[in-house]
């Protein structure tokens, strides 16, 4: 549970500065993408949502935590729609939650035209629409657990140092903790599995065999060859998992499913790293971005707090930081997800199968960081 952090008063004071934040942040996004600019680098709507939105929380939620449950213009919305508290249903599913992210990362990473403003605002809108839609018929609760990007900023946040408790109030924790209590819903797995896959296959796309594979297709054909080099992507890292997971059963004699469900947390710090290494010179140099599309987010001319004319400062994170960033975050992974496979081992097992699972979870770990470095070398 951690200890309490001072300064309820002013954490509850920013919580509602965010919740503001996060709604007029949606209205601009979708207004934009509908209604601005054409051309994607004069228009906020692509590089707010793959970059600042999607990245860059995901970075929050692995170091601060569940900031989207504050920031989510859907939770807002909700609230202010409902009186009722929403209390997280026990028997509640993820897979609501896949869908959505599967659709977002192949978005993002096999469809041919991710960047264009009209197609991000349409989504953007018809997502809220949906969402809210279940919402106000299953109830307020609904959207932690089945609204996508809510589910899985939850999931990564789980092994963050600060975690909110039932009363609102923010709570201190060591990093990973919060694992040994993360709840693996019906659902938890293939979401882990998306993401985990969709960031190798991010990796590979920037190798050269995948640039050669696709060099001669546009259209319609680079999205069909992604699509199927994304679902591989999934499939192997859920094949590779599940094998793991049923050969350590078997040499235990424990249930091949319960002991893939219990040590799903294991995935988590992988995925993190996976995502910091493949993403943080994305997000540091070309997230700049942001903050000159913030004073003309229409791409209309404006200046609002005059960053319009500003420009990408490329000596703010060198190659080598970069690389250093990147080789302590799958380095930190690897140790994480051997911590929480040791954690869960010796909590559900006797000493002697508790040992071998952590042998058989160890390999498995060396092998992803491996692949992890692999890609990286192979960009």
């Amino acid at each position: 549970a951690g200890r309490a952090v001072p300064g309820t008063v002013v954490i509850r004071v920013l919580a509602v500065a965010l919740r503001t934040i996060g709604v007029v942040a949606y209205v601009v996004i979708v207004t934009a993408g509908l209604f601005g600019s054409v051309f994607p680098a004069a228009n906020i709507a692509p590089i707010g949502v793959l970059i600042t939105f999607w990245v860059g929380l995901q970075f929050v939620s692995i170091l601060f935590g569940d900031l989207w449950r504050v920031l989510s213009p859907f939770e807002t919305l909700a609230l202010v729609g409902s009186s009722a508290a929403a209390t997280t249903d026990a028997a509640a599913t993820h897979w609501p939650a896949v869908v959505a992210v599967g659709g977002f990362v192949w978005l993002e990473l096999a469809y041919h035209a991710p960047t264009v403003p009209r197609t991000l605002g349409g989504l953007a809108l018809a997502y809220g629409v949906v969402v809210l839609t279940i919402a106000a018929r299953r109830g307020r609760a609904w959207l932690r657990t089945g609204e996508g990007f809510a589910a899985w900023f939850s999931v990564l946040a789980a092994m963050a140092p600060l975690h909110r408790d039932g009363q609102g109030g923010l709570r201190a924790r060591w990093p990973l903790s919060g694992l040994s209590r993360l709840v693996v819903r019906p659902g938890t797995l293939p979401l882990l599995f998306v993401v985990l896959g969709a960031a190798v296959f991010d990796g590979l796309t920037r190798t050269r065999f995948w640039s050669d594979l696709t060099l001669q297709r546009i259209g319609w054909g680079y999205t069909a060859v992604n699509t199927l080099g994304l679902l591989w992507a999934v499939g192997i890292v859920a094949l590779v998992y599940l094998g793991t997971t049923r050969i350590a059963s078997s040499l235990v004699g424990g249930d091949p499913d319960t002991m893939a469900q219990r040590f799903a947390p294991v995935l988590v710090p992988l995925v993190a790293a996976y995502t910091v290494a493949h993403y943080v010179g994305l997000f540091v140099l070309d997230g700049q971005g942001f903050w000159f599309l913030a004073s003309d987010p229409y791409g209309e001319g404006w200046d609002l707090f005059g960053t319009a004319d500003g420009t990408i400062d490329f000596t703010l994170a060198s190659i080598t930081t970069i690389a250093w960033i990147q080789a302590v975050a799958i380095a930190l992974g690897g140790v994480g997800a051997v911590l929480v496979a040791h954690d869960r081992a010796i909590a559900d097992l006797d000493p002697r199968p508790s040992l071998i699972t952590q042998y058989v979870l160890l390999a498995f770990t060396l092998t992803a960081t491996t692949g992890a470095v692999a890609l990286l070398l192979g960009t």
